[in-house]
């Protein structure tokens, strides 16, 4: 499988743009094209994370890649082209700075993830589609967390308010993300 194109902007943009500037409260959207370089006969999902430059994702979007032909035609053909349509929104809450938008492709069934081939030579499980460059949110943001915690007290001045845990299930040596609210 083989990414031919990408057209990325954001909810606050009418246009896609080449550098990609959003607020942290605002979503972006990729348009992902695709050629299948030989018959794929499974299904594929794609994730976009959105990463810091320590490696903590702040937004993530999973979904199915499926050719033209879905759900009647389940098999993509040597040759064949599809899109993907992908909306991500940041975690809440994320601080401004410089972000990378990364993309994987694994198996639905199995969790496998395929590797993908860098401009470098390098092979690795992400690959980098944009440099995305994050500012404050328009209005300040309320959090709340998944699961909230009453009287979790540390100390005087310290307080375990709750705690978010965006995936529900993990593979060996997946990260597991973990947002706590103090």
């Amino acid at each position: 499988l083989k990414l031919t194109g990408v057209s990325l902007g954001s909810t606050g943009d009418p246009v896609p743009t080449t550098t990609l500037h959003i607020r942290s409260d605002q979503p972006l959207w990729a348009v992902l094209r695709w050629q299948a370089e030989q018959p794929i006969d499974l299904d594929l999902k794609t994730s976009m994370l959105l990463i810091d430059q320590h490696g903590n994702v702040a937004g993530q979007f999973d979904g199915l890649l499926t050719g033209d032909g879905y759900p009647v035609e389940r098999v993509w053909q040597t040759g064949e082209a599809a899109s993907s349509y992908h909306i991500l929104t940041p975690l809440a809450a994320i601080p401004p700075g410089d972000y990378t938008l990364a993309l994987k492709v694994y198996e639905d069934a199995t969790q496998r993830v395929y590797p993908t081939h860098l401009p470098d030579g390098e092979t690795g499980d992400l690959a980098p589609i944009a440099s995305v460059v994050v500012a404050a949110p328009s209005a300040p943001v309320g959090v709340t967390p998944q699961v909230a915690l009453a009287d979790r007290p540390l100390g005087d001045n310290l307080q375990l308010l709750g705690y978010d845990l965006p995936r529900s299930s993990l593979g060996p040596g997946d990260r597991l993300p973990l947002t706590l609210y103090w």
